[in-house]
């Protein structure tokens, strides 16, 4: 724990760097949002709530990838398989290559 931050200013920022509105943290803390505004000035604060909030979105960023490698496994399995018919098998893949492109076009790299 901080030396310079107590408690409350720990729950605070862990808070705000998950992304809660300093109203509701206010309410739950049982202090005024005014506290909160000020606190958030103290480089310490704004350092536990940054790591907060860049630990959440390491998280997310990991599970996202973990789902694509899920996502590309199941599609390469349906692929191959000998159970779905060519047709399904040609759907599949046409989605996949129109979802690619548009995220590459989103990019602004154009296409594939």
């Amino acid at each position: 724990m901080s030396k310079k931050l107590n408690e409350t200013q720990l729950i605070a920022a862990h808070l705000l760097g998950a992304g809660h509105k300093p109203k509701d943290i206010a309410k739950k803390l049982d202090v005024r949002e005014e506290t909160i505004s000020r606190w958030k000035s103290n480089n310490e604060f704004y350092d536990v709530m940054r790591t907060a909030n860049f630990e959440i979105y390491a998280n997310v960023l990991y599970r996202q990838k973990s789902l694509i490698a899920l996502a590309q496994d199941t599609l390469e399995e349906a692929l191959k398989s000998a159970d779905i018919d060519t047709y399904k098998k040609c759907l599949l893949a046409l989605k996949f290559f129109q979802i690619v492109k548009d995220k590459e076009l989103k990019k602004g790299k154009g296409y594939l």
